[in-house]
């Protein structure tokens, strides 16, 4: 969603195509009116640019390769995955989790309800000042454990990045010490979101976002698309990150 909001914000883009339409997820299973409507916009659409599959998370189905081929077969096609990518984040959870440390600061919550790490410490009931002192050691994980995630996160990107139109392994090895290539353990950094977007333009023959316009399009995004989960003491050592603390 973030990627196609980011095009919009392109103006040659909006000059060039009609209109955009988005569907969050792919399904299978469509309704009747579903399917109408994919034959008429499957019809006339000159490109779709779509999720193709995921790795194993039941609830990313990975059938729109069989919707795009079916239903837009004259359509130029630009295909992604759904990417995650830990090597940052080795604390990154996909799962919903009910723990809130009301004591840490505010603003980072949301963040740290999805931190696996103190989600067992606090299921071990250790106080939120226990916790804190705990994760921020700069030996809670050792040099050669994060360095063995991040090449293993980095396999699963490259084996992703097989069904992708934008291929992302080279980027994310240049550039995962100068900024956060993830948000988190899901979601792309803004500087990962427009190196996609100039790829999609590339492909539809249209001029990329020029370093001002850049800077334009991500000033006018909301905070919740900057900000950044906590990176741990201990990772920022063992990979040498320089970007420890910032948030949007």
């Amino acid at each position: 969603r973030h990627t196609t909001v980011m095009l919009c914000r392109n103006k040659r883009f909006a000059a060039e195509w009609d209109s955009l339409i988005v569907y969050d997820t792919v399904d299978y299973s469509l309704g009747a009116a579903d399917k109408k409507r994919m034959c008429v916009y499957g019809g006339v659409c000159d490109a779709v640019f779509y999720r193709c599959r995921s790795l194993g998370d039941k609830e990313l189905p990975d059938n729109g390769q069989y919707i795009v081929k079916k239903y837009y077969q004259n359509a130029k096609k630009i295909s992604i995955p759904f990417y995650y990518f830990r090597g940052q984040h080795m604390q990154a959870s996909q799962t919903i989790n009910p723990y809130t440390l009301k004591e840490l600061k505010k603003g980072f919550n949301f963040w740290f309800r999805s931190d696996q790490e103190i989600n067992r410490l606090v299921d071990e009931e250790c106080l939120a000042e226990e916790i804190v002192e705990r994760v921020s050691d700069i030996s809670y994980w050792t040099e050669e454990e994060i360095r063995k995630n991040f090449v293993k996160e980095l396999r699963k990107i490259k084996v992703l990045d097989r069904f992708s139109s934008i291929k992302i392994e080279d980027f994310i090895e240049n550039h995962y010490q100068e900024f956060p290539v993830f948000r988190d353990g899901t979601h792309f950094g803004m500087e990962l979101t427009i190196f996609i977007v100039n790829e999609i333009l590339y492909i539809l023959g249209i001029s990329p976002f020029s370093e001002a316009e850049a800077e334009l399009a991500v000033s006018e995004t909301g905070a919740e698309w900057k900000n950044v989960m906590p990176i741990y003491p201990c990772v920022t050592e063992a990979l040498q990150i320089r970007w420890q603390g910032r948030n949007g």
